[in-house]
């Protein structure tokens, strides 16, 4: 039986790393959560230039403890932008954002989140 050397078993982890990295890379993008208009408005953004559809969920938590939440999806767009507004000012807002895309002809998904506070 062979053993292989030292370089021949390097290559092997790092071709099979570089591969995990390309294959499972998240795309470029730009996910958002502000809040503003006197702290009565909340909007959620979500930016991504490779996506098929973007969408995008927020959740304002207002300062009496009662929630305001809205939803917004774009369709072989780039951008998907949401705006919550309550006649109570927000205390927090947070937003999910869900972007889907093809890389290397391959159909993935992407979640991520963000947040913002009172101004």
């Amino acid at each position: 039986m062979r053993k292989k050397g030292f370089f021949g078993g390097t290559a092997f982890v790092l071709a099979l790393m570089l591969f995990s990295m390309t294959a499972f890379a998240a795309p470029e993008n730009r996910c958002t959560t502000t809040i503003g208009s006197a702290n009565h408005a909340a909007t959620g953004k979500t930016e991504c230039r490779i996506a098929t559809g973007c969408s995008v969920y927020i959740t304002g938590n207002c300062t009496d403890g009662t929630e305001v939440t809205s939803s917004g999806h774009g369709v072989v767009a780039t951008l998907a932008v949401v705006r919550a507004e309550s006649p109570r000012e927000f205390s927090a807002a947070f937003s999910s954002h869900f972007i889907e895309y093809y890389l290397q002809g391959v159909y993935r998904t992407y979640k991520t989140s963000s947040s913002a506070g009172r101004n």
